[in-house]
C-alpha cells in the first residue's frame, strides 16, 4: 500500500534570499520510501512541502534518511519512520455461491457497511455443524499491485513513456524489475534465480482469531492452481460470528474475512385475539435482538382485520415491540398470518394469527330500580341504518321484563320502543335487550348499500334493581339472652298446585328452616326461634321466596333482655371449713378462641379460683372453681353471691349461689415429727370464721393409752388457755410435741366458745398426730453402693430397726445400724420372721439410677431388733457421688431414717481423640457428633478436666444434644501447642442429665526441623571511592576528642 504523505521537513530561519536545496536520497536506501522530487525551495523564513510515498511490502518498521544540501547554507538530515500494517482482507475472485442471495442482500451490505465483497458469508442453524472449503487463489492481487507499483517508481521517464505507448506499464512482468532492478549491472543469474523463487511451492500458516472455527495448521497453494482451505464452524446460541484468517508466508501474506449468521431460519408462534365488533385491541409483539448489529425488519400482514407498521428496527442487545392491531369487522374466528423478515440475514419469523370476533358492546345501558311487584317502564330509540322499512325482533334474558315482540321502523330512521319491568322478588339482575332483523326484512332487500347490513342487530345492557317489597307486618320478639323464643308464622297458598318458599332469616339470633312446603290452597305453619346470645336491640326479618308467587316478607324487632341468674345447687360447709362449686364454660364456636370476664359480687364469702378474665378455646370448655367460706350458722342473705360472664364471642349470663354455714366438728389433722428424745414447738394457726368477736378457751385432749407413760407427750405452750378474738382475725396457738418411744401419739386440741348464749358450746376440734422419729447415732457410718458409671451394680441393704426403745435411750448401741453387703447375712438361728408391717421411701435425686425393693424383715432376740433387708440395683450412667436417705414407717407409727450413699466412680474413657498439630500457635480442630438418648432434645456441658493441658479447649461448652435419628450435635476440640518435641493430653467430658460420655484426648506437636540457611552475597573489604575520600577528608571532626576537651573543663 502506498502512503504519500506532504510535511514541512524544512525550514529557512535565516533573514537570507530564497535559497535552493538539493534532496539526495542514499544508494542504500530500502525500496519502501520514494520520492519523485529532488530539489525544494525555501524562501526566506518561509516553508516548503515535499511528498514521501511509502510502500511497505512486508508488516513491520521501516525509516528512511532524508539528506537536504544548499551551497550557501550546508546540509541537514531528516529521519522518517514508517510502520507496515497487515494488509486489508482480500476478496475471494470466481468464489462459489456461498453469500447470502437474497433479495435483500444490498440492503443489508448498507446496514453492516462491509461489502460482500471482502467478507465471506454463510448461514446455519444452531448447533449445527458448518463444513465449507474457501478456494484460495494462487496469487496474492494486492501484492501483485503493490510489486507492479513498486517497479514503476524504478522507471527512468524514457522506460514509462515506451511502456505506455506498447501498453505494458502494469503488466505482470514487472515483479521483476522490483526483485532484481533496473540497473544494468544485474546480471541474467540473478534474474533466473528469482524467477525460480517465484515458482516454488509455498506452505502458508493459518491464523484465526475465533474459537468457533476449526483450520488446518497450514496449507499449500500452488503458484498455477491455488488450494483449497476446509474448515468447519458449530454452535449453540444464535447470532453473528465473525472470523479473521490471516495466512504467513515469509514473501506473503494474505488476510481472508469470514462471518456466519446463526440463526433458524423460520420461528413460527401463535397469538390469539378476542374483541368485540368494531373494537381495537393491539398487542406488543417482543423481538429480542442479542446481537451487535440493528435489525431491519420487513412485516407482511395476511388478514383483512389486521394491520400493523410495514417496517420496523430492533436495536442490537436490547428488546424492541411490534405493535399488532386486531379490529373484527364480523363474530366469529378471523385467521391471519403476520411474517416478520430480517433483511440483513433473511431469518423469517412468522406468526399464526387468531382473532375472535365477538358480540358487539351495548349501545346503552340502562339502569332501573323498583320494588318487587310493582311495575317500571323505559323507552329506548332503536335506529335501523338499512335504507328500507325492517322489521326488529325483541329479545331478552330477564323474565321480569315486558314489551313488544316486534317493531317496524323506517329506513335510516329512528323508533321509540317502550318495555316494563315487573319483578316478583328482591334481588339485582343483569341481562341484555336485543333487536335483531327479521328474515322476512332481509329478504326484501335489494339495494347494495343494504347487503352488508345483513343480520343487523342493535342491543342494549340492563341491569334491574329490585327493592324488596313492603313488610306483611312488622312483629316485636322479646327475649332473655341464652334463651329461645319460638314465633309461628301461618303462610297460604292460593294456587293449586302445592308451593315451596324459600325461607331466609335475617337478625341476630333467628332460626328458620331453608325451605317450608304448603298444599294447593291450604296453609302452613312456619316456626322461627330467637334465641339471642348479646343484650340489646336489633331488626331482623324473615324472608319468602317463590318463583311463581313472588316474595313476602315479615318486619322483626328484635329485644334480647339481661338474662335471669341460673341457680346453682346449694352449698353447706361447717365453719372454718370451705366448699367448692364448679362452673364449666362452653365455646361452641368452630374457629375462634372466646374471652370472658368474670365477675363476682360477694369477695368475702366466695373466691374465685381463676383469673378475672380467661380464654377459651374453640369446641372446648373451661371449668372454674369457687370456693365458699361462711361466717355464720344457717342460710343467712349475706352469704349468697351473683357471678357474672361477660364475651364479646358467648354473649353475657350469670349465676346465682347461695350457701350456708353448719356446726363444726372435726378439722383436718395436724401432724408433728419430733426425733425420740427431743422436743418440737408447733403453730396451730386458727382463723375466727365468724362475723363477730369471740371468746374461746383453749385445751388439749388427749387419747385413752394403757401405757401411762404415753399420757402429757402434747403440751400447749400458752400462758392463758381463755382469749378473745376479733371478727376473721386469725391467731396462733403454740403447742409442743415430746416422744418417748416409737409409736404415733394422737390427741386433740379443742377451741371452744365461751359466754355467748347463741354459739356457746361450739367448738373447732383439730386431731393431733405426733410421729417419733429415729435418728442414726452420732457413730453411724453411711454405708456406701459404689461401682463404675455405666455398670451395674446388685447388692443387698440391710438396717436395724429396735421398735421397743424408750426415751431416754441407751447412750451406745450394741448393734449396726445400717450396711451393704453383697448376698444376704445368714442369721439362721438367731432370728425369726417378724411381722412388722413397713413402709419406705427413698428421698434424693436418684430415682433413675437407684431402685430399692423390699426383701424380707425378721426379729433377732434378744436383743428385738428387726432386721429390714432390701436389694439394691444401682445402675449410674455418668460419674456422681450422692448423699440419700431410707425412710421407714411401722405400722405403729414410728418412723426410722438411715442415711446412704451412692457412688459412681468415672468409667473408661469411650474413645481416644488423637489430634495432630498443623504448626506452633495454631489451632488445629477435631469435632465428634452426639446425640441425646431420646427423641427429644437434652441439655448437655462440655469441660475438660482440670488436670488438663491448658493447650486444649473446647466449643461450645453448653447447648443442646440434638435427638436420636439426626447428624447429632457437633462438639469441637481445638489444640494449640506453643513447644516442640511434646505430647499433651487432656480429659473431655460431655454430660447431660442423664448420661455422660468421656474422651481421651492427645495431642500431638509438630516435628522440629533444623532451619536452613540463606547464603547472602560476599561482602568486599574496602571501601567504596567515594566513601573513602570522605574518611580520609581532612576536615571532618573528631567527636571523641571534642567529648574529652568537655569532660577536662568540667570541675
Amino acid at each position: 500500500m502506498c502512503v504519500r504523505s506532504s510535511k514541512h521537513l524544512c525550514k529557512n530561519t535565516g533573514g537570507l534570499k530564497n535559497m535552493y536545496f538539493t534532496v539526495e536520497v542514499p544508494s542504500n536506501t530500502p525500496t519502501s520510501f520514494w520520492c519523485t522530487e529532488s530539489t525544494v525551495e525555501l524562501a526566506s523564513k518561509g516553508s516548503a512541502s515535499l511528498e514521501l510515498e511509502f510502500l511497505p511490502l512486508s508488516p513491520g518498521l521501516r525509516n528512511c534518511g532524508i539528506l537536504f544540501t544548499c551551497p550557501n547554507v550546508g546540509e541537514f538530515l531528516q529521519v522518517v519512520d514508517g510502520v507496515g500494517l497487515v494488509p486489508e482482507p482480500s476478496c475471494i475472485p470466481h468464489h462459489p455461491d456461498i453469500r447470502l442471495s437474497t433479495p435483500l442482500d444490498n440492503l443489508r451490505k448498507q446496514l453492516l457497511g462491509s461489502g460482500s465483497g471482502h467478507v465471506i458469508r454463510y448461514r446455519c442453524d444452531p448447533g449445527e455443524e458448518l463444513s465449507e472449503e474457501l478456494v484460495i487463489p494462487p496469487e496474492n492481487p494486492q501484492k501483485t499491485a503493490a510489486l507492479i507499483l513498486a517497479s514503476q517508481y524504478r522507471m527512468s521517464e524514457v522506460e514509462i513513456r515506451r511502456r505506455k505507448l506498447t501498453g505494458t506499464l502494469e503488466s505482470a512482468s514487472l515483479r521483476r524489475i522490483c526483485g532484481g532492478g533496473f540497473d544494468d549491472d544485474v546480471d541474467d543469474e540473478d534474474n533466473r534465480s528469482f524467477d525460480n523463487e517465484l515458482l516454488l511451492p509455498e506452505f502458508f500458516q493459518v491464523h484465526s482469531n475465533s474459537k468457533h472455527f476449526i483450520f488446518p495448521d497450514r496449507i499449500f497453494i500452488d503458484k498455477n492452481k491455488g488450494s483449497v482451505l476446509p474448515f468447519k464452524f458449530k454452535v449453540d446460541g444464535q447470532g453473528f460470528y465473525p472470523c479473521k484468517i490471516l495466512l504467513v508466508h515469509h514473501t506473503d501474506i494474505r488476510v481472508y474475512v469470514l462471518e456466519v449468521t446463526c440463526t433458524p431460519s423460520t420461528t413460527e408462534a401463535e397469538i390469539m385475539f378476542s374483541a368485540p365488533m368494531c373494537q381495537v385491541v393491539s398487542q406488543d409483539i417482543p423481538i429480542i435482538n442479542e446481537t451487535e448489529y440493528d435489525w431491519n425488519l420487513s412485516a407482511v400482514i395476511d388478514g383483512a382485520c389486521y394491520s400493523g407498521p410495514p417496517t420496523m428496527l430492533a436495536k442490537a442487545g436490547s428488546t424492541t415491540y411490534y405493535n399488532l392491531v386486531f379490529k373484527p369487522s364480523h363474530q366469529g374466528i378471523i385467521m391471519g398470518e403476520l411474517t416478520l423478515t430480517n433483511v440483513a440475514n433473511g431469518t423469517v419469523h412468522k406468526f399464526s394469527l387468531s382473532g375472535t370476533g365477538l358480540k358487539p358492546l351495548p349501545r346503552e345501558r340502562i339502569t332501573l330500580r323498583c320494588h318487587a311487584r310493582q311495575k317500571c317502564s323505559h323507552t329506548v330509540q332503536v335506529f335501523n341504518p338499512c335504507e328500507r322499512k325492517s322489521t326488529f325482533q325483541a329479545f331478552t334474558d330477564l323474565d321480569c321484563i315486558l314489551g313488544l315482540n316486534e317493531l317496524v321502523i323506517d329506513g335510516s330512521s329512528s323508533s321509540p320502543y317502550t318495555f316494563t319491568a315487573y319483578p316478583i322478588k328482591q334481588g339485582h339482575y343483569v341481562g341484555f335487550l336485543n333487536f335483531e332483523t327479521t328474515q322476512e326484512s332481509r329478504n326484501g332487500r335489494d339495494s347494495a348499500s343494504s347487503a352488508g347490513l345483513e343480520g343487523h342487530s342493535v342491543w342494549y345492557s340492563l341491569e334491574v334493581i329490585v327493592d324488596p317489597p313492603p313488610p306483611e307486618k312488622t312483629i316485636d320478639l322479646f327475649c332473655e339472652a341464652k334463651k329461645s323464643l319460638t314465633l309461628e308464622l301461618s303462610i297460604s297458598n292460593p294456587t293449586n298446585d302445592t308451593v315451596v318458599f324459600d325461607v331466609t332469616c335475617e337478625g341476630e339470633g333467628l332460626l328458620a328452616p331453608e325451605t317450608i312446603s304448603v298444599g294447593p290452597r291450604t296453609e302452613s305453619i312456619c316456626n322461627v326461634v330467637f334465641k339471642p346470645v348479646f343484650i340489646g336491640k336489633s331488626d331482623g326479618s324473615v324472608v319468602f321466596m317463590n318463583d311463581f308467587l313472588g316474595e313476602f316478607w315479615y318486619a322483626l324487632k328484635l329485644h334480647a333482655e339481661k338474662p335471669r341468674p341460673i341457680p346453682l345447687p346449694h352449698l353447706k360447709c361447717e365453719l372454718g371449713k370451705s366448699a367448692t362449686q364448679q362452673i364449666k364454660i362452653r365455646n361452641d364456636s368452630a374457629t375462634e378462641t372466646a374471652f370472658v370476664s368474670i365477675t363476682i359480687s360477694n369477695n368475702s364469702h366466695f373466691i374465685l379460683h381463676s383469673q378475672k378474665r380467661v380464654s377459651v378455646e374453640s369446641q372446648a370448655t373451661l371449668p372454674i372453681e369457687v370456693r365458699f367460706i361462711p361466717s355464720a350458722l344457717g342460710a343467712t342473705s349475706f352469704q349468697s353471691c351473683l357471678i357474672e360472664f361477660s364475651s364479646p364471642q358467648l354473649g353475657e349470663w350469670s349465676y346465682f349461689i347461695r350457701g350456708e354455714g353448719l356446726t363444726p366438728t372435726s378439722m383436718d389433722a395436724v401432724k408433728v415429727e419430733c426425733n425420740l428424745g427431743q422436743v418440737a414447738q408447733t403453730i396451730l394457726p386458727f382463723k375466727n370464721p365468724l362475723s363477730q368477736d369471740i371468746n374461746v378457751n383453749v385445751k388439749l385432749m388427749e387419747r385413752f393409752n394403757e401405757n401411762k407413760a404415753d399420757v402429757h407427750q402434747f403440751e400447749l405452750l400458752m400462758k392463758d388457755a381463755n382469749m378473745v378474738i376479733p371478727a376473721q382475725a386469725r391467731v396462733e396457738i403454740p403447742f409442743s410435741f415430746r416422744p418417748s418411744n416409737m409409736k404415733q401419739k394422737d390427741s386433740y386440741l379443742i377451741v371452744e366458745i365461751m359466754d355467748d348464749a347463741d354459739l356457746r358450746g361450739m367448738k373447732w376440734q383439730f386431731p393431733l398426730k405426733g410421729i417419733p422419729v429415729f435418728v442414726v447415732s452420732e457413730s453411724y457410718v453411711p454405708p456406701v453402693i459404689c461401682t463404675n458409671s455405666k455398670e451395674r451394680k446388685e447388692c443387698f441393704l440391710e438396717v436395724m430397726m429396735d421398735a421397743t426403745v424408750a426415751f431416754p435411750a441407751p447412750p451406745i448401741l450394741n448393734y449396726k445400724e445400717a450396711c451393704v453387703r453383697d448376698t444376704p447375712s445368714d442369721k439362721a438361728g438367731k432370728s425369726a420372721v417378724s411381722n412388722l408391717r413397713l413402709e419406705y421411701a427413698v428421698q434424693g435425686d436418684v430415682g433413675d439410677v437407684l431402685t430399692l425393693q423390699h426383701c424380707s424383715t425378721s426379729i433377732i432376740t434378744p436383743p428385738n431388733l428387726h432386721v429390714a433387708t432390701f436389694t439394691a440395683v444401682f445402675t449410674p450412667s455418668k460419674a456422681m457421688k450422692k448423699k440419700v436417705k431410707l425412710v421407714i414407717r411401722s405400722e405403729s407409727g414410728g418412723k426410722w431414717i438411715f442415711p446412704f450413699i451412692v457412688k459412681a466412680l468415672p468409667a473408661e474413657p469411650d474413645d481416644t481423640i488423637t489430634i495432630r498439630a498443623a504448626g506452633l500457635h495454631k489451632d488445629s480442630v477435631i469435632g465428634i457428633r452426639l446425640n441425646s438418648l431420646s427423641n427429644e432434645k437434652e441439655a448437655f456441658r462440655a469441660y475438660l478436666e482440670p488436670e488438663s493441658d491448658t493447650n486444649f479447649r473446647v466449643y461450645p461448652a453448653n447447648g443442646e444434644l440434638l435427638p436420636l435419628g439426626t447428624n447429632g450435635t457437633l462438639i469441637c476440640v481445638a489444640y494449640n501447642p506453643s513447644l516442640y518435641g511434646k505430647t499433651h493430653s487432656a480429659k473431655l467430658f460431655v454430660q447431660t442429665k442423664s448420661n455422660e460420655w468421656t474422651y481421651k484426648v492427645e495431642g500431638v506437636s509438630p516435628e522440629f526441623s533444623v532451619p536452613v540457611g540463606v547464603p547472602r552475597s560476599n561482602t568486599g573489604n574496602r571501601l567504596e571511592p567515594f566513601t573513602r575520600a570522605n574518611v580520609n577528608s581532612g576536615n571532618r571532626r573528631n567527636f571523641i576528642k571534642e567529648n574529652i576537651k568537655v569532660l577536662q573543663k568540667t570541675p
